[in-house]
């Protein structure tokens, strides 16, 4: 009986994380080590080095969609993905920590698109790892 109601509430737990859209917490924090949501934006911090997480970036870019802009330096990348754009940027936080932030905004930028932004900022992890 007891057993029962652990695994009722365990379910119950995962169900209710990843019906809120929680990856983070079904995966594993993996290589972010925070994960912050916004509207329209995805942010994680990541202890890898720059040129890594650029390849990835650049890498999920190029297969999701086109590329309209890049700047290395600057670690920028628009990308359009179906009727989205979709901005990615890459800010040095501490030598050894970069933040990686993915927006992305449908129709005509009116509309976010928070799926989108999740979607991508998870497989340009998964290049990372």
């Amino acid at each position: 009986m007891e057993k029962n109601i652990k695994v009722w509430l365990v379910s119950i737990c995962l169900l209710s994380l990843s019906l809120s859209g929680c990856v983070w917490m079904l995966l594993g924090v993996g290589a972010a080590g925070g994960y912050a949501v916004s509207g329209d934006t995805i942010a994680g911090e990541i202890d890898k080095d720059y040129d890594s997480i650029w390849t990835a970036a650049e890498k999920v870019s190029s297969i999701m969609g086109t590329i309209k802009y890049k700047d290395r330096t600057k670690g920028y990348i628009d990308v359009y993905v179906d009727k989205s754009k979709v901005s990615i940027n890459i800010e040095r936080l501490t030598p050894e920590t970069l933040r990686l932030k993915v927006s992305a905004r449908k129709y005509l930028n009116l509309m976010p698109n928070k799926g989108l932004a999740q979607k991508i900022f998870v497989k340009i992890n998964q290049q990372i790892e």
